[in-house]
């Protein structure tokens, strides 16, 4: 991934895919760290860090990631949904959508992800499984959707 990180940027401020705007800046990427336990068969442990070439500029559309202090605090925030961005499709097989949606998903429990007519066993303990039960909703797919 290393000698590849020079065709890959990363943009923020963008919601329009077709017209960036004035509010999307753009970062080239100076360091790439997968994690040390990442299998690209299971998708275990599947999370990257990248160090951009320079810090994002925070404004009205740019904004830091919100996260718990702490597992305490973590555990008295009792997470049950969390919110998924992204330009999905309306239904399997599409193209994706030019403007950024937005929906809203359960974190659904690891055993119910695993059941044999679910997931299969496949989910980890190092992923979430968050969607709807209904399938109406997931990182891919966005019915229920807010545009930005």
């Amino acid at each position: 991934m290393d000698s590849r990180r020079s065709h890959f940027r990363v943009v923020a401020g963008l919601n329009v895919l077709s017209a960036p705007g004035d509010q999307a800046q753009i970062r080239s990427i100076s360091k790439v760290r997968m994690h040390k336990d990442y299998d690209d068969v299971t998708s275990d442990s599947d999370v990257t860090l990248v160090l951009l070439s320079s810090p994002f500029d925070f404004t009205d559309h740019v904004q830091p990631v919100c996260t718990p202090h702490s597992v305490t605090q973590e555990f008295r925030l009792n997470f049950t949904h969390c919110f998924i961005t992204g330009w999905g499709t309306f239904t399997y097989g599409c193209s994706m959508m030019n403007r950024l949606q937005e929906a809203e998903v359960e974190l659904i429990d690891r055993r119910t992800c695993n059941l044999t007519t679910w997931y299969g066993g496949l989910i980890t303990d190092n992923m979430i499984c968050a969607g709807l039960e209904s399938g109406a909703a997931d990182s891919c797919q966005v019915i229920t959707l807010r545009h930005f």
